[in-house]
């Protein structure tokens, strides 16, 4: 099960969006935000040559699910996305896009 790397530390997870942190300096004091991507599920979806249903199957959800996910209609949950992750033979991490600007990392 693929998993987000040591250095990779959860800053917030609401109900619109799930950030995960990567230190960039030296004394971790300063970190680029990501939160998940629908579209990066869906490019590693298609890359593995999956069907919507496939994935499901693999992850033990619906169909219904996994399109609404690709979609962004909702947001995984941790144990989701590790099965995600898994089934599509990628790290949790690859799932997850940068926001556009840095944020500070809250200790």
């Amino acid at each position: 099960m693929a998993v987000p790397s040591e250095q990779t530390k959860t800053l917030h997870r609401g109900v619109d969006f799930v950030v995960l942190v990567r230190p960039i300096s030296a004394k971790g004091n300063l970190a680029v935000a990501r939160r998940f991507s629908s579209q990066c599920l869906r490019e590693r979806r298609t890359a593995a040559s999956l069907k919507t249903e496939e994935l499901a199957l693999r992850i033990g959800r619906t169909a219904a699910s996994v399109y609404a996910l690709e979609k962004g209609y909702f947001l995984p949950s941790v144990t989701v996305l590790a099965a995600l992750a898994d089934a599509l033979n990628c790290s949790v991490d690859d799932l997850f896009a940068d926001e556009p600007q840095p944020a500070q990392l809250v200790a």
